[in-house]
């Protein structure tokens, strides 16, 4: 009698619209979620890229006002007004010659 009362319930669930209703929720709301997720790695990316062509833009005008490309990032901070996060962003800067684009890098911190 138990089994056939339970067995009843579960298939007015299955069978109404609250059931169904609640499978529908859960889906869109872990659509959602992943969506929200994959936007924050993508602009995470779109900032990392916009730094870097932002530092190596002020290496070169460096290089086109002075004649050689700065020797450290410091040079560009002090004398170009170059601005970044340093809290969410790592931006490593190694110099190859005066007369050689350097390496330029961007690291974000997690966290």
């Amino acid at each position: 009698m138990f089994k056939t009362r339970v067995a009843k319930k579960i298939k007015q669930l299955l069978t109404g619209g609250v059931f169904w209703a609640v499978v529908i929720f859960v889906f869109v709301a872990l659509s959602v979620g992943f969506g929200v997720a994959a936007a924050g790695k993508a602009s995470v990316s779109n900032q990392i890229a916009l730094l870097k062509d932002t530092v190596r833009r002020e290496a070169v005008q460096c290089y086109a006002l002075e004649g050689s490309y700065p020797e450290d990032l410091d040079y560009l901070i002090e004398r170009y007004n170059l601005r970044y996060d340093a809290e969410r962003y790592v931006v490593h800067y190694k110099s190859l010659g005066s007369n050689l684009l350097p390496e330029i890098s961007v690291f974000y911190l997690e966290g």
